[in-house]
């Protein structure tokens, strides 16, 4: 059958995902009026329309390679690993979602997910197809989740079971690149060729015959390796949208036409301008494609870390083990498995048994092997130098170390900074005023300056192709992707790409003392006891026992018998109350024992007065709110301290130090380790919040801790930077995590943040400053259409080569 009109054939399109139907076969409904090719269109079709979100099919665009929608079944077992649980009990799932073409999609999948009230957040990435869905599973099961996925006609996929969007990218723009890169060889040998007759003379049926050939070969380059730019442009102009594409697609396609009509007309033809605009853009784009994927490989990098497979410990009789070798998905919290030399880490544990050396340098940069022996912890992805160990797994799949930092450098990646939405705001407005601007300078040279059609048209084609929106986009976000790979590089890890950005514009640093300026290896250095019998020493040192304070853990080094604890609270930055033995303890500083109703005698009074003039830090206990001992503890500042904060102050920075210590044994310590900065002296957990927030410029701080008391302040803080040891609630508080305990980290990537953010900036103003020149050279006909792609081409470069610059 032929269809004779527009109105006939749309009767044979299928009414969801607009593929050819055939009409004997295909599924009609009468009362629509509208044909499917499959039950799975139609029931999606209706489903979007009954939920109230037909605006769906006025937005997509890019569907012309639509497929049929396929309602598949999603087997939840299947995305156990890439299952998280929040700390108040939600689940976290991460996906990739396959049959996404176009941002209505998104827009479709998230609108229509998030009228589910169970589900309390549905983000999708455009760049790389990946979801994030938070839910709480007493609510809704996974299987529901992702039912609402898959009933829409799209497939949801383990987030580790698909290549990157930048490769499929790279690789297509290589194919068309080379198709017209071969064309253009033989169009331009034959231009040339034409050129020099029109000088010197040829046979007009030969001249005729050249420009043919032409004409043949500049075709496939328009038909195959400029598709995209026209099928996009095309596809976005339905909706009364304008991309880059439209420019290129608009000057490419009119020079072609204008030299196809030229041919018969007797004219000079330009089918060497329109193959070369299209060979020199594709060109920019496969070279900005490999960019994109060098920078986003380093999630991909950082899991292919994992091994695929792990030998599990099924059981063990008379000293002789049972091995079975697994995939690495199918290892459980609490299974044990060999490590051997040359192998990596499946998952974070604990060893025990056997003596190693592994290298941690992919998580601390550390390229020493550290010594390893039972009792100690490795983690995944680090690889095992010489020996064998067992190890018992403790934290799997998406719950490791390392699965936490490939998550927080994806988000940084596809994250935006705030200058970027300058670019953002331009750009929407850009491409339209270059369709004026290309359209004004063809009646002018036309109509006033009487140049003739063919100079009008190319100057028209000039000043469309050499306008460059890309340069603008891409000015932030390489700049962020090699800014991220750099300082994961140098030992630290930014959440996203405005932690990154704020942390260029800060200038006020403010330190934790105890585990952050100074190590946490804390030990007793002396001590007054009003007892003689080891029953009280135990009864303190099992209290202390149940703290996570460094100056808790030494205390409770000196255990000789541990009792269980009946009762325990800690009052973070103050102390700790127990009951052992129907016996109560208190250990803490002088403050929090005398708010307890614990009284100090003027001798206890006087040894603590002399043990903070050493620098010393003072821990007392009670026993029945009865002052029976004081303990003097010491830390040891880290080597590298007094230099980064010397290097941070010629830099021009305010340097803060923050302790709960009094104010003389502060400045005793860290005057002795000749580091010269503002001291604030018996902080609480809640004070140290209140100086960030009452702080000259909250826009400028940064807060360095470690410890559940510096989450608050971590919070406050314009950046807060966790410590690599730190307790899970700081992490979370925290907008950057160090990936080794050392403090020349923190000065290190101020110094490649700042330099991110300058390069953003200089991204931008060539950006801008190239369009403001470029756009009126083209106006005046300076510039051939030719140089314009290569201009073009050429300023999107800049900003690659430009943002690359940030990893040297």
């Amino acid at each position: 059958m032929v269809l004779k009109d527009t109105e006939q054939a749309n009767k044979y399109i299928c009414g969801h995902c607009s593929s050819e139907v055939n009409p004997k076969t295909g599924i009609y409904e009468k009362e629509n009026d509208k044909y499917f090719c499959c039950e799975g269109c139609r029931s999606v079709y209706h489903l979007i329309n009954d939920e109230g979100f037909a605006s769906f099919y006025t937005k997509r665009t890019d569907w012309d390679d639509a497929a049929p929608a396929e309602q598949v079944e999603a087997d939840e077992e299947y995305f156990e690993t890439s299952l998280e649980v929040l700390k108040n009990g939600d689940y976290s799932l991460s996906i990739v979602i396959t049959g996404i073409r176009c941002a209505a999609c998104i827009w479709l999948i998230e609108s229509s997910a998030l009228k589910d009230e169970r589900i309390k957040s549905f983000r999708i990435n455009y760049a790389n197809h990946k979801a994030k869905i938070v839910f709480n599973p007493n609510d809704i099961s996974v299987k529901e989740v992702l039912q609402k996925i898959t009933r829409l006609g799209y497939c949801p996929l383990p987030s580790t079971n698909i290549e990157t969007i930048h490769d499929k990218e790279r690789k297509d723009y290589f194919y068309r690149f080379g198709v017209a890169a071969f064309f253009t060889m033989q169009v331009m040998m034959y231009s040339i060729a034409n050129y020099t007759g029109y000088f010197k003379g040829m046979d007009d049926s030969l001249y005729f015959l050249f420009k043919l050939l032409s004409w043949a070969l500049a075709t496939p380059v328009l038909i195959y390796s400029a598709y995209p730019f026209f099928q996009k442009s095309f596809a976005a102009l339905k909706h009364f949208h304008f991309t880059m594409d439209t420019l290129v697609a608009i000057g490419a396609g009119t020079s072609y036409l204008y030299s196809v009509a030229a041919i018969f007309l007797g004219y000079e033809t330009y089918f060497d301008t329109s193959v070369m605009i299209i060979t020199l853009i594709l060109l920019g784009r496969f070279i900005e494609a490999g960019a994109k994927q060098k920078g986003g490989n380093a999630v991909a990098k950082l899991l292919s870390l994992k091994p695929k497979n792990v030998r599990k410990i099924i059981c063990e009789q008379n000293g002789e083990k049972t091995y079975i070798t697994i995939p690495i998905d199918q290892l459980l919290k609490g299974d044990l498995f060999e490590i051997s030399t040359g192998s990596n880490v499946a998952a974070d544990g604990k060893i025990i048994e056997g003596i190693c050396e592994i290298d941690e340098s992919m998580l601390t940069g550390e390229p020493m092997p550290v010594n390893k022996k039972e009792g100690c912890q490795v983690y995944a992805g680090t690889k095992l130098i010489n020996g064998t160990c067992i190890v018992m797994a403790e934290n799997i799949g998406i719950d490791s170390f390392l699965s936490k930092i490939a998550a927080s450098v994806d988000d940084a990646q596809s994250s935006k900074a705030p200058i970027q939405d300058v670019a953002d705001n331009f750009i929407s407005k850009f491409v339209p005023f270059v369709l004026i601007i290309a359209f004004l300078s063809f009646i002018y040279w036309y109509f006033l300056a009487s140049v003739g059609a063919e100079l009008s048209i190319m100057r028209a084609v000039s000043v469309l192709v050499i306008a460059c929106p890309c340069a603008m986009g891409l000015a932030t976000p390489l700049a962020v992707i090699s800014a991220t790979n750099k300082l994961s590089e140098t030992g630290v890890i930014f959440k996203n790409g405005e932690a990154i950005e704020r942390y260029a514009y800060v200038n006020d640093f403010y330190f934790d003392k105890t585990g952050t300026i100074t190590t946490g290896n804390m030990s007793v250095t002396d001590c007054k006891l009003s007892f003689s019998c080891s029953s009280v020493l135990n009864l303190i040192t099992s209290a202390a026992f149940y703290s996570k304070h460094p100056a808790s853990k030494a205390i409770a080094a000196a255990n000789e018998s541990l009792y269980e604890c009946e009762k325990f609270e800690e009052t973070a930055g103050k102390g700790i109350i127990a009951e052992i033995k129907n016996t109560n303890i208190i250990i803490g500083s002088q403050k929090f024992l005398q708010e307890n109703s614990v009284k100090f005698t003027a001798e206890y009074e006087k040894y603590i007065e002399k043990a903070i003039e050493k620098g010393w830090t003072i821990v007392c206990a009670a026993v029945n709110h009865i002052l029976v001992g004081v303990f003097s503890i010491s830390d040891i500042i880290r080597e590298e301290a007094a230099l980064t904060i010397s290097l941070l102050q010629k830099e021009g920075n305010n340097i803060s130090i923050i302790t709960g210590d009094s104010q003389k044994a502060a400045n005793i310590i860290l005057g002795n380790s000749g580091i010269n900065a503002n001291i604030f002296a018996n902080v609480s957990p809640f004070d140290k919040g209140s100086i960030l927030q009452n702080a000259k410029d909250t826009k400028k701080t940064v807060m360095i801790g470690d410890g559940i008391n510096d989450a608050i302040a971590l919070t406050a803080a314009s950046v807060g930077i966790s410590m690599r040891n730190s307790t899970d609630i700081s992490i979370e508080s925290a907008s950057a995590v160090l990936l080794r305990n050392d403090l020349s980290i923190i000065e290190k990537s101020h110094k490649i943040c700042r330099k991110t953010l300058r390069i953003i900036k200089e991204n931008l103003f060539w950006a801008f400053s190239y369009n403001f020149i470029a756009i009126p050279l083209a106006c005046t006909g300076l510039i051939h259409p030719v140089m314009s792609a290569a201009f073009m081409s050429f300023s999107s470069l800049f900003v690659v080569a430009n943002s690359v610059r940030i990893k040297k």
